[in-house]
């Protein structure tokens, strides 16, 4: 007897047999499903947990970036004024020096009385300063 007689003599074995296997592998491709199923739920609460991590680090970054930029607007304001302030004193000083370079070239025209030495004339031209 070849195998073929003995199939076509047992179908209904056959038949039983082939819808076992079938069922089986449904079965076990159903297993397969629900653990991807579960793998995929463990991975959705893994991520939702890392996305809030995120969201909250991404929060405090965007705090610190404001302080931050709070803190260099504050520091252009400052520089602003000390520039501000620090032109009206330049501003002052020129004014001073224009003053004492004018006396300068007062002094520098002067001239000595005739007969004194240089030092004599040094020493007078000192003291005319010296009493205004």
């Amino acid at each position: 007897m070849d195998f073929l007689s003995i199939l076509t003599r047992n179908k209904n074995l056959v038949i039983s047999v082939i819808m076992l296997i079938l069922i089986a592998g449904t079965g076990i491709y159903i297993k397969v499903l629900k653990s991807e199923r579960d793998t995929a739920r463990a991975e959705k609460v893994t991520l939702s947990a890392e996305l809030t991590i995120s969201k909250n680090s991404v929060k405090d970054l965007q705090s610190a970036i404001d302080t931050q930029n709070a803190a260099i607007a504050k520091m252009k304001n400052d520089a602003d004024v000390r520039q501000a302030t620090h032109i009206s004193e330049i501003n002052a000083a020129k004014q001073v020096a224009s003053t004492y370079k004018k006396q300068a070239q007062t002094l520098m025209k002067s001239i000595p009385e005739s007969g004194m030495n240089k030092c004599e004339a040094a020493n007078q031209l000192i003291n005319g300063e010296l009493k205004k």
